[in-house]
């Protein structure tokens, strides 16, 4: 800041742009490092209802001898969330063959195409698919 010749103070041009740089690169590190992290928080919650699926499927093939493979309800023990889902993720209805596998993807509803898939097969977990917010299993 300089002292003009009037006795104004007050920031030059160049202050005032560099100022402008500065933030603009700041910004343009964090922004990215921001969405991936919001991605990977957001995939947390699928996860995590994933694999309540998957503890009620495991305690009813331990009663019944097989998994549940059709619609959204995994015996008496969890229901996956009706559509619209949750507030990121909307739910696929469960398939497979009932007594070796099951499967249930969770497709994020921002997106559309950002996807967490469990795949179990005679109680082998595979996770797939898309988003970033998927174990690294």
């Amino acid at each position: 800041m300089k002292k003009g010749t009037m006795g104004n103070k007050g920031f030059t041009l160049l202050e005032l742009l560099m100022v402008v740089i500065i933030i603009g690169i700041l910004a343009s590190i964090a922004l990215p490092q921001w969405n991936t992290f919001t991605e990977r928080a957001e995939g947390s919650e699928a996860v995590g209802i994933l694999q309540a699926a998957r503890a009620a499927q495991e305690m009813n093939k331990l009663e019944t001898g097989n998994y549940i493979v059709t619609g959204r309800s995994v015996s008496s023990y969890y229901t996956l969330p009706a559509d619209p889902g949750t507030k990121f993720w909307k739910y696929s209805d469960l398939s497979g063959t009932a007594a070796t596998n099951w499967k249930c993807t969770a497709t994020h509803t921002k997106t559309n195409t950002n996807t967490i898939i469990i795949n179990v097969t005679n109680g082998a977990v595979n996770w797939e698919g898309t988003s970033t917010g998927k174990p690294n299993v």
